[in-house]
């Protein structure tokens, strides 16, 4: 079996899309094989299983997460008729089943691999020290849960870290929630459908942040672990998500100032803010904070040594002076036009910043500022700009702009 064994393994460490169906080919021919009695020579063992296991988790076939499910079922009821120990399901059986589990998109996915997780904690209790879950099993669950797209995914996720936490507390050492657990339980919350899930989000930040100002330099926050918070108050609904997105913006700046490289700043976390205050409604006092937000964001990282503003960000803060400004004030036509003078300067008009230009800037301002570039059809590409007005933007498709939209509140990118 040593030779089937090193087939397997290859193949379940080749990523072919059909390696996870040829590893199953080998294995039935193995047990076929060896029942029998052809060869009793080519019985499989647990190497065997673990190896099909293993390439049914990597693979992207659909239905695989269950394949690598049902062949750890094959390998426990096997275990039980035979009580042989080559035979018996591991850690790495039931994490590589759980991992299988957390990357599939099937409804019911995350609580199956639960439900493997519970299976390894029953299994230890009852004297098995092998099947310990330890944080990665852990960790893998709680993915799991934050990509489910389920709608109690965020206080699922939230009551595995509270378990974590409290068998940590209570000696069991190799539970102590990492990183990467926070930022999965924060992740799961930011996609929650949830009424308070953003709270929630924002609140595991906050206890993150408490545990490493304490000493536990483990739980040192990366980029990730605000970014998520702040894409949860920008999508939310609430009517101070500008104020809300801003805040954790100068929280992460700080972080990085007071020495965690992991939190450098980046274009995209003032392109988050930009987007929280251009999608903000409300009243005239909401708007009128928003766009005041806005304005110290874009200050801000034009003076950054870390990041200068893309298309991205001009689009999205142009569309800002669209949605938050008054067509009658008297600020509105000033700044669109210097701002869009400068996005041409760096280069970066690409198609989100045509589109919101013509939003934002009125008829006047937009035929002074596209002079002898609108075709006679009344369209506009980015082939008809200049070169130099576009020569840094990344962006792959081209567009065009309608020289008329009706519908003013259409998202672009």
């Amino acid at each position: 079996h040593i030779a089937y064994n090193a087939v397997i393994h290859a193949w379940s460490t080749s990523h072919k899309p059909y390696a996870g169906e040829r590893c199953e080919e080998l294995l039935q021919r193995m047990e076929y094989l060896s029942e029998f009695g052809v060869n009793t020579c080519v019985k499989p063992d647990k190497v065997t299983y673990n190896s099909v296991i293993h390439a049914w988790a990597n693979s992207k076939e659909w239905g695989a997460a269950e394949k690598a499910e049902n062949t750890l079922h094959r390998m426990e009821v096997l275990y039980k008729q035979t009580a042989d120990d080559c035979l018996r399901p591991d850690s790495i059986s039931y994490n590589t089943v759980i991992d299988a589990l957390a990357k599939s998109s099937k409804v019911g996915s995350a609580q199956r691999a639960e439900g493997i997780l519970q299976c390894m904690h029953d299994i230890h209790e009852d004297g098995n020290e092998e099947m310990k879950p330890d944080v990665i099993s852990y960790n893998t669950v709680i993915n799991a849960w934050a990509n489910s797209g389920e709608i109690f995914a965020g206080r699922n996720a939230e009551a595995l870290l509270n378990r974590m936490t409290n068998l940590y507390q209570e000696g069991y050492k190799a539970l102590k929630p990492d990183v990467t657990t926070y930022n999965s339980v924060i992740y799961a919350w930011s996609k929650s459908p949830e009424d308070g899930a953003v709270q929630r989000a924002d609140s595991i930040l906050d206890d993150m942040l408490e545990l490493y100002n304490a000493g536990d330099k483990k739980m040192k926050p990366d980029i990730r672990s605000f970014t998520a918070v702040m894409n949860a108050w920008a999508k939310s609904r609430e009517p101070d998500k500008a104020r809300r997105t801003k805040s954790i913006l100068d929280r992460l700046e700080k972080s990085f100032a007071d020495g965690n490289k992991k939190t450098k700043p980046n274009v995209f976390v003032y392109g988050i803010v930009l987007n929280a205050c251009a999608f903000t409604s409300g009243g005239a006092a909401e708007k009128e904070e928003a766009f005041g937000i806005a304005m110290t964001t874009m200050s801000e990282l034009q003076r950054s040594p870390y990041a200068e503003p893309n298309h991205v960000i001009y689009g999205s803060f142009l569309k800002a002076c669209a949605n938050l400004m008054p067509e009658n004030d008297t600020r509105r036509n000033r700044l669109v036009g210097h701002i869009f003078r400068q996005c041409c300067r760096d280069g970066q008009v690409g198609a989100a910043v045509l589109n919101h230009i013509k939003i934002a800037a009125p008829p006047c301002l937009y035929e002074q500022l596209m002079v002898g570039i609108i075709r006679s059809g009344g369209e506009i590409s980015l082939e008809d700009i200049p070169v130099e007005w576009r020569c840094n933007v990344k962006e792959n498709r081209s567009y065009v702009v309608k020289r008329r939209r009706t519908d003013r509140g259409h998202k672009l990118y």
